[in-house]
């Protein structure tokens, strides 16, 4: 054939032959990114990630700890990149109730999440109709679970006006549970604080604390508040140490009241 030129036809051929291949293999390529997305997708752990919180408290245990873990693991999917899931994550355990803040929710590893966060630390019970419930030094009440064991020893509220909150890691409203969270927070810088087993504020003017042996020693007025003619908040824990350092007690010789209010004597009736 006049004319024909096989070396360049060759050439063309082999282009057009390489063009194809190429698109080919892009086409292929295409096609095959999802189904190794659901290869990766299909050999990714069926269980829930285990997720562990850095420096728990001691007593985070039980219940408590299994809703918590829960409580994120509902919110993780099989996703590594998913940084909205551990948004959720976190907003999440914030509603719980159990913490002072969430700093970070993250993914150390594909099945393994890791919880950076503050806990609310219980301080007191206060006491209503339908039992104990903790509460932090600022008065907002903690989830039930807690597991505190038989050596803890929380200084309950008796007396409290108003209805527990609602909702975990709301404050206890009323200056009446304020009142007895400011005597205690005294208290407990003594070395005789654990004889104390409850605060009275059912008369939010005449405080009175429940000692071991069941006396009834009157406080008074809250901390800051006390009337004409009664001794302060101080005097009166200087009065408490000096009954225990001199008899290994507060509520020596008590048969019923111990009033430390007067200026003048420590008086019992």
């Amino acid at each position: 054939m006049a004319g024909f030129n096989w070396p360049s036809t060759r050439q063309s051929l082999g282009g057009i032959i390489w063009i194809v291949g190429l698109a080919g293999l892009v086409a292929a390529w295409m096609s095959g990114v999802p189904r190794l997305q659901a290869h990766v997708a299909s050999h990714r752990p069926a269980a829930a990630p285990e997720v562990r919180f850095v420096d728990p408290p001691a007593w985070m245990s039980g219940d408590l700890e299994a809703w918590l873990v829960l409580t994120v693991q509902q919110q993780i999917t099989a996703d590594p990149l998913d940084r909205e899931a551990l948004a959720r994550a976190r907003s999440a355990l914030l509603q719980t109730g159990c913490f002072e803040s969430v700093r970070q929710v993250r993914r150390n590893a594909l099945d393994r999440i890791e919880v950076e966060a503050v806990f609310l630390q219980p301080f007191a019970a206060v006491v209503d109709r339908d039992g104990e419930h903790l509460v932090d030094p600022r008065g907002r009440l903690l989830p039930d679970g807690y597991q505190m064991g038989p050596a803890s020893h929380f200084i309950r509220i008796t007396g409290a006006a108003f209805d527990r909150p609602r909702h975990p890691g709301e404050q206890w409203i009323g200056s009446d549970v304020t009142a007895a969270l400011h005597v205690i927070r005294m208290i407990v810088t003594r070395p005789w604080w654990r004889q104390v087993i409850a605060v009275d504020v059912s008369d939010v003017e005449r405080v009175k604390l429940t000692s071991l042996r069941n006396c009834r020693i009157v406080w008074g007025a809250p901390p800051g508040e006390e009337a004409i003619g009664e001794v302060t908040a101080e005097q009166k824990l200087s009065r408490l140490d000096y009954l225990d350092q001199s008899f290994g007690r507060i509520d020596v010789d008590c048969p019923n009241e111990l009033d430390i209010t007067d200026p003048e004597v420590v008086t019992v009736r």
